[in-house]
């Protein structure tokens, strides 16, 4: 809101979701999303749910994939290399446990409904995404946070 308020340089502003979560902040960053230059939405839903939205110069830009980085590597040879059991179920929590906006307790709350002692859940809170990358692999599921 702040860099919008001088007109001497051109402001672009990406939108990752923050700015829509309470209505104070939606109002503002809607406001200040109609005097950029261009808008940056990361994602459709977060341009759907702004207050305010310009109707020309906005981009949806998903945060993208390095595919030279990410590479298809054998579940059982990257459990193998990272020391994870063959045995069990590993899923890859996409946020950090204790952010309440990606909804740990709901993932814990399914695990527990089924009634299984094999899962072991592994979040990315202060990783590299050179380590997020290897942990894709011995992943039987990724749960985007919401």
């Amino acid at each position: 809101m702040l860099a919008i308020l001088q007109r001497q340089v051109p402001v672009v502003i990406t939108f990752h979701n923050g700015e829509t979560l309470s209505a104070k902040a939606n109002l503002m960053s809607s406001v200040a999303s109609l005097f950029a230059k261009h808008v940056i939405y990361v994602a459709q839903h977060i341009y759907d749910l702004c207050y305010l939205k310009p109707k020309t110069n906005y981009t949806i830009l998903p945060c993208g994939v390095n595919l030279e980085q990410c590479m298809v590597v054998d579940q059982q040879q990257a459990r193998q290399e990272l020391g994870f059991s063959a045995d069990k179920k590993y899923v890859l929590f996409g946020g950090a446990f204790a952010n309440l906006r990606k909804n740990y307790p709901l993932l814990q709350q399914a695990i527990k409904l089924l009634n299984r002692n094999d899962i072991e859940v592994f979040g990315n809170k202060g990783l590299d995404r050179a380590t997020i990358t290897k942990l894709i692999a011995p992943a039987i599921c990724l749960l985007p946070p919401k």
